[in-house]
């Protein structure tokens, strides 16, 4: 047979064919077309069966290795899934239920607590009662009077240092300057728990205990007031001496 080609197959997406040749398009019915003409000595004669029926079959030969076969050892097979738990008279029976996938899959392994909840369940369906509890929640909200407002969230006062605090805070960011290591603010707020003065006593009440997040703003404040001061006196001192 006479090998033809078709220039710019890959660009045709449409074909019709009929008895002088082969009708193409790039899109489906888009424009005309172009007509490709063959020689009918060439075309090969295709015969189309409405009815499948007619189509004769052959049966497939299985040539497949015995050693694949999953055979128990009561003459059984069982299904190649693992998980799967069906087992199978012949090996055609178990072929075809591998073909329909129909796989009824071993349960997990519970763990104890979904056992306790599943029993738990159970036992509250067989006696159709659930736990109730006790309607005590409401006599007691009847019995508490609210103020107007309660739900409001408090507005958040700010509260200045003291002179005993900031004394303190100072003394623990010079010193982190003059030795290099600056002081952990979480540890200066342990520290002011039991710090104590010259007296033997607690330097500070609970009300005035700081918190690491306090005590970092007032660091950070304290830095940026002292290196302004520090250009303030470095400018003052080259004007004088310009």
């Amino acid at each position: 047979m006479k090998k033809t080609s078709i220039p710019s197959i890959s660009a045709i997406n449409n074909f019709q064919f009929d008895s002088t040749g082969i009708h193409t398009w790039k899109a489906f019915n888009i424009g005309p077309g172009k007509h490709i003409q063959i020689d009918s000595n060439i075309i090969p004669t295709i015969m189309i069966k409405e009815d499948s029926c007619d189509i004769p079959f052959h049966s497939l030969n299985h040539h497949s290795n015995t050693s694949s076969r999953t055979e128990i050892s009561d003459g059984t097979f069982s299904c190649q899934n693992e998980e799967c738990i069906l087992s199978f008279p012949t090996y055609e029976s178990m072929e075809g239920h591998m073909l329909i996938g129909d796989c009824q899959l071993r349960l997990p392994d519970r763990s104890s607590v979904d056992v306790v909840k599943t029993t738990y369940l159970e036992k509250l369906h067989a006696t159709n009662s659930l736990p109730i509890l006790m309607d005590c929640v409401s006599s007691v909200c009847h019995d508490i009077k609210l103020s107007k407002g309660w739900a409001m969230k408090e507005e958040r006062k700010c509260k200045r240092f003291n002179d005993k605090q900031k004394k303190y805070l100072v003394e623990k960011f010079n010193k982190g300057v003059v030795t290099g290591r600056k002081e952990d603010p979480e540890k200066v707020a342990a520290d002011m728990k039991t710090v104590k003065g010259d007296d033997g006593k607690r330097l500070f009440l609970l009300e005035e205990f700081l918190t690491s997040q306090q005590i970092i703003s007032f660091f950070s404040r304290y830095y940026r007031k002292n290196s302004a001061v520090q250009e303030q006196l470095i400018t003052n001192i080259e004007v004088e001496l310009s």
